[in-house]
Formats: structure tokens, sequence, C-alpha cells
């Protein structure tokens, strides 16, 4: 799987959630590991915010499968 996925569509296991989402953005941080922004399609709730989450980081990893 390449590296830069931006614009495309994935599913992701973000803190044990598994999501869809498109990613924003991907970059190489200081290391060499990927971390890709995603835009999820349906946000999810976490335990310290009182607010729905809707973009996640994650690292390449996480991102278990490319959708169409």
């Amino acid at each position: 799987m390449e590296w830069n996925l931006e614009g495309k569509r994935v599913q992701v296991n973000y803190m044990d959630n598994i999501r869809a989402g498109t990613v924003i953005s991907s970059r190489v941080k200081y290391g060499g590991k990927v971390e890709h922004h995603v835009m999820l399609t349906h946000p999810i709730q976490l335990k310290w915010r009182t607010e729905l989450t809707w973009q996640v980081l994650v690292e390449h990893e996480e991102v278990i499968d490319l959708l169409s």
C-alpha cells in the first residue's frame, strides 16, 4: 500500500473503533512513520470530549483497508 493516501476512502482502527473516512492529508513524521488525517463518515464519541469527533489522526499501520 502506498504511503500517500490523500483523497482516498479508507477504513481505520482508531482506539479500537473501526471507522470509515476520507484521508485529508498524509505526512511522514520525524523518524519516518507515516500519519494520516482522516475525516470520518460517521463521528465517534470519545469519553474525554463532550462533542462528537469527526476528524482523527492515525498511524499508517492503523489503516485496515482502502475502500472504493
